[in-house]
């Protein structure tokens, strides 16, 4: 079994299992949420642009939180590190306060041989620039900038995970805990009607692609597809869908952290 899992994790450049539950494993998930059978392109590589990270949104950073202020600008990403033998990467975002090892948006770059093998209908669906790279690569990559966002919220009635920051007033917030974390909840009415197969949603600082689970499978296990990996996306009707969830801010979870723990759910009060 070694043997055969060290020539899978050669094949694929990937040694962690990417697991997929039929029926789904958590209550919580309704069958009927999946039905559109929609996928995450995903990667199980990161990235940072520690050099662009002051100028890769238009007013720099926020203070408190470290997220981008404004829009993307057009200057191109400057890429420090990213990881070896892989076609795509995102770039992690939280809420801590610079100087920190997180970047000021969780975007996404690919690489060369990713990006010819899309189809001019998927091709349209976003501006491919090049990035900077520290260090010589056999392949250019490319931070995909969306020309449209699908939003993104949770589902009404279950639990929901997030904080907003105090001064800028960037916020996050899903399911995870109830779902799945990376699990991403969209509302089937604002699904594109152009491209339903293949768009983007989140935004700006938020980026996010999926397809469909047709595609997703074409592109697993294919050389211009290393470390590709993928969620399930959520889809309810806007009925279920939540926008704008109460949420508190950083110094209230902070405060209440550091008076409970971790063993007591925070939950934010209408006058937050």
């Amino acid at each position: 079994m070694d043997a055969l899992g060290d020539v899978v994790g050669e094949h694929y450049n990937d040694n962690e299992a990417a697991l997929h539950f039929d029926p789904l494993l958590s209550e919580a998930r309704n069958p009927a949420w999946f039905a559109e059978g929609l996928i995450e392109i995903a990667w199980n590589a990161a990235f940072t642009f520690r050099p662009s990270a002051t100028t890769a949104y238009a007013n720099g950073r926020c203070k408190r939180c470290g997220g981008g202020l404004g829009e993307r600008t057009t200057t191109p990403l400057e890429v420090d590190s990213v990881h070896d033998r892989t076609d795509g990467a995102f770039s992690a975002s939280g809420f801590e306060p610079p100087p920190t090892s997180e970047m000021p948006g969780g975007l996404m770059i690919v690489s060369q041989p990713f990006l010819e093998a899309l189809s001019d209908i998927e091709r349209k669906t976003f501006e491919a620039r090049p990035v900077k790279l520290k260090r010589t690569r056999r392949h250019q990559f490319f931070e995909l900038v969306p020309f449209e966002f699908v939003p993104l919220g949770a589902v009404k009635g279950l639990d929901i995970d997030g904080g907003r920051c105090d001064v800028c007033g960037r916020h996050a917030f899903g399911n995870g805990s109830m779902l799945g974390w990376g699990v991403e909840v969209a509302c089937r009415q604002d699904l594109p009607k152009e491209s339903p197969n293949f768009f983007f949603a989140g935004n700006d600082k938020d980026v996010h692609l999926f397809c469909s689970q047709r595609r997703w499978k074409e592109m697993a296990g294919k050389k211009w597809a290393r470390k590709l990996a993928g969620e399930p996306l959520v889809v309810v009707d806007q009925s279920e869908f939540e926008a704008d969830p109460l949420l508190g801010t950083l110094d209230e979870i902070e405060a209440f952290r550091e008076k409970h723990g971790y063993a007591v759910p925070f939950k934010p009060s209408p006058q937050t």
